[in-house]
């Protein structure tokens, strides 16, 4: 090891030097783990084999002048890697890497999370627009609107604000929750009592929305098991969790008859929310709590959904120290189970 480089190998980042005669004088355990050998004494093109970064080091060499850039690795899995080429004044070279892949997918995160917000955002909007427009022009030409088509135009541009309304609070419910998500809830809660509320609240909801099913009752069957032990748990994020599965139980099973089961296991209890509606093909279940993802998009925007239900439902989970597992079969209905720890266990 170069005593000149000691100070490498304190380093929290992949980091090695380049002597002039192109040979590798020290790297440090993180560009080792990075290459996936020992890297001492051998030459770039023995080591790293990576052209971009080969030719950033003859750049740096010729014009004297620190060089950036961004590399792509794929083994030992796809990263993202910020190099820095430090030219010194004996013509070594110490290069760097910053693991940028995390901050990057934040980063298209966000960009997706504000696309996805302003496209469920400008369907309600330039509805709205259109029919304030509509009334606009009636009353410039002074051809009013006949009574039944107003009332039609009015009710669906409430229906168009309640949306928005919806997706607002879904997404100031969602901030809340992520915010305090580090926090875990210490309240004791018999989880009866909360199940028993969202099956009254969701019964009351949906009663007058079934529309082309409006025949049938809702039918919410709660089995909880004898000397459930209480929770520790937030009640409102709770009682929130199983509204939202709730209402896409009702809502995607037709008003076909939903159970709900809560049963002690081992340190946890363990809560299941079954329908019998429609079922989720297994290609989507491993996103559908990604936010604003939806199975069928037409029907969920029909149907109120927000595309955020899901998402909080995790969110709340994850808060209560949870876990949440979801099972389906097409045409015969949908399982969510909540497995929350009893109070007592350690975060």
């Amino acid at each position: 090891m170069s005593e000149q480089y000691k100070w490498v190998h304190a380093l929290p980042i992949a980091c090695f030097v380049v002597g002039d005669d192109d040979r590798i004088v020290t790297a440090n355990k993180f560009l080792h783990d990075l290459a996936g050998q020992e890297l001492e004494n051998k030459t770039l093109l023995e080591s790293l084999r990576h052209i971009p970064l080969i030719r950033a080091i003859e750049k740096a060499r010729k014009s004297k002048k620190n060089q950036e850039l961004r590399l792509r690795f794929t083994l030992p899995f796809e990263r993202e890697m910020d190099a820095h080429i430090h030219i010194q004044d004996n013509n070594d070279l110490i290069i760097s890497f910053l693991d940028s892949t995390e901050s990057l997918a934040i980063e298209k995160m966000k960009s997706d999370f504000i696309a996805n917000v302003s496209h469920e955002l400008r369907t309600p909007l330039s509805s709205l627009i259109g029919f304030i427009e509509i009334f606009i022009n009636a009353d410039k030409e002074n051809s009013p609107i006949e009574k039944a088509q107003r009332q039609e135009f009015f009710e669906t541009m409430q229906q168009q604000g309640a949306r928005m309304l919806r997706l607002i609070d879904d997404l100031l419910a969602l901030s809340k929750i992520e915010q305090s998500e580090y926090l875990r809830p210490s309240d004791q809660l018999n989880i009866g009592d909360i199940l028993a509320e969202a099956k009254e609240i969701i019964a009351s909801n949906h009663q007058h929305n079934l529309n082309a099913f409006a025949d049938k009752k809702i039918n919410i069957t709660i089995n909880i098991a004898e000397n459930l032990p209480p929770i520790l748990g937030k009640r409102d994020l709770l009682l929130q969790l199983f509204l939202n599965l709730l209402d896409n139980a009702i809502k995607y099973g037709e008003g076909r008859p939903v159970t709900i089961t809560a049963n002690h296991v081992d340190d946890a209890v363990i809560i299941s929310v079954i329908d019998k509606g429609l079922g989720i093909s297994k290609q989507h279940l491993p996103r559908i709590t990604e936010r604003f993802y939806r199975v069928d998009n037409n029907r969920s925007r029909h149907l109120g959904g927000t595309g955020l239900g899901l998402a909080i439902v995790k969110h709340i989970v994850s808060t209560h120290r949870g876990h949440l597992e979801v099972t389906s079969d097409l045409g015969k209905g949908s399982c969510f189970t909540i497995t929350l720890p009893i109070r007592g266990n350690k975060s």
